[in-house]
């Protein structure tokens, strides 16, 4: 399930770089996979023979903050941990010295490996943030988990700072969840609030999973539709998120703040994200295509 294929898949990355065998070991499995990459005989799980579970969710998560981000850290600890679920983690080198140009068509990046904070493998692209999630659903990339084949859904982020109202595709990690759009697979971009609070970074990541679980079966029988759904969660310096509200994307921001959240409000009934989201709530937004002039809420699951 998704605790084996994790550890499956971490053995075979330890085994293609042995620098990352003592950072992975806790997580890594000598399970017989097929390729030979497990070879750690203390493991305590063995991976299925064949690969993944089919009934696994297969989850790609992406983020344009890059490996080290704390933000991918705490999403990819709870993302992975989920039963049933298969999860990989592709990222685009945001270390390099020089911003990689655009990829050309049939042009395959080349990729490097290295750990989340907490010891996940991940696999870091040489390209932009779309471009690193084409690469990803193409199949084009090493390191990917052995049996998968397309994601379920991609998820971008956890994303540091809001996206509403006019703010709403000011990320790059928008750009990555379209390309996995443009792919016909839905994506979700989760943004985490800041204001003058401290990032909760695990607010975000417990909504993230309430969307998983709200829209999984949707997801495994291909209903889900291929859309750029964006979940943005306050970071409440006093109170509690009030809980999720599928609202559009505010058209006009009508010099209203996006930056202040008033988490005790008791304000109701909000008429877009930036009402319901600088009132305390977490929003789920549609983010329309760049020529649509009105948004969307999302379709549920």
């Amino acid at each position: 399930m998704g605790t084996t294929d994790k550890r499956s898949w971490a053995a075979r990355a330890a085994a293609l770089l042995g620098a990352l065998a003592l950072v992975l070991g806790a997580t890594a499995c000598s399970g017989d996979d097929g390729d030979g990459g497990g070879g750690d005989a203390s493991s305590d799980t063995t991976a299925p023979a064949g690969g993944a579970d089919d009934d696994d969710l297969y989850v790609l998560i992406t983020n344009s903050e890059g490996i080290a981000a704390q933000s991918l850290d705490v999403l990819v600890e709870s993302v992975f941990r989920q039963p049933g679920t298969t999860t990989a983690v592709v990222v685009p080198n945001v270390e390099a010295a020089v911003p990689p140009a655009p990829l050309t068509d049939g042009q395959v990046p080349s990729v490097l490996f290295a750990p989340t904070a907490s010891g996940f493998p991940g696999v870091v692209v040489a390209a932009d943030p779309a471009d690193t999630v084409r690469s990803a659903v193409a199949g084009t990339i090493d390191g990917l988990p052995e049996g998968q084949t397309t994601p379920d859904p991609v998820i971008a982020g956890i994303n540091t700072g809001q996206l509403i109202g006019s703010l709403a595709d000011f990320s790059s990690n928008v750009p990555a969840a379209q390309a996995a759009v443009d792919a016909g697979i839905p994506a979700l971009v989760v943004a985490q609030g800041v204001d003058e609070a401290v990032p909760e970074y695990a607010a975000g990541a417990a909504q993230a999973l309430a969307w998983i679980d709200d829209h999984r079966a949707a997801l495994l029988s291909g209903e889900e539709p291929a859309q750029v759904t964006l979940l943005n969660v306050p970071s409440c310096a006093a109170g509690q998120v009030r809980g999720v509200v599928e609202v559009p994307v505010a058209a006009d921001d009508a010099g209203r703040s996006l930056a202040v959240v008033d988490c005790n409000s008791t304000a109701e009934g909000p008429v877009d994200d930036v009402a319901a989201f600088t009132t305390g709530y977490a929003t789920l937004s549609v983010l329309p295509p760049a020529d649509t002039a009105t948004a969307t809420t999302p379709t549920t699951g």
